[in-house]
C-alpha cells in the first residue's frame, strides 16, 4: 500500500475515532451528574461521570505537575509521533494491522490535549 492510501486510512480512522470519543465526552459532561452513578437494570449497568488528571483508573493522580508533563505530554507525544511514523512508513502492515494501530493512535491522540 502506498503512502497516500495509508494516510487516507489513518485520517479516516482517526477522524472517526476522535470524533466519536469527543462527542461522547461532551454528551457525558452535559448530561451526567458529576460524581453520581446512574443505575440501570437492577444495578447491572452503572454509568457515572468522573474526571481524573492521570491515566487509566487514575494512574498518576498523585504525581507532581512536572512528572505529569514529562510522562503524559513528552513521553506520550513521542510515542504517538513514533507510531504515526511507523504507520506511514512500514511496508509490513496489512490493512487490518493499519486500521488496528490507527485506532490505538487515535485513542492516544484524542486524549492528548
Amino acid at each position: 500500500m502506498n503512502i497516500w492510501k495509508k494516510l487516507q486510512v489513518i485520517l479516516l480512522v482517526s477522524l472517526s475515532c476522535i470524533g466519536v470519543d469527543q462527542v461522547t465526552k461532551l454528551l457525558a459532561s452535559e448530561h451526567l451528574s458529576r460524581n453520581m452513578m446512574n443505575s440501570y437494570f437492577s444495578d447491572v449497568f452503572r454509568i457515572g461521570y468522573t474526571e481524573n488528571i492521570g491515566a487509566f483508573l487514575g494512574l498518576g493522580n498523585s504525581l507532581s505537575d512536572e512528572h505529569l508533563f514529562g510522562i503524559f505530554v513528552l513521553a506520550v507525544g513521542a510515542f504517538l509521533l513514533g507510531l504515526f511514523f511507523y504507520l506511514v512508513t512500514s511496508s509490513k502492515l496489512n490493512l487490518n494491522s493499519l486500521v488496528a494501530l490507527s485506532m490505538i493512535f487515535s485513542g492516544g491522540a484524542s486524549n492528548f490535549y
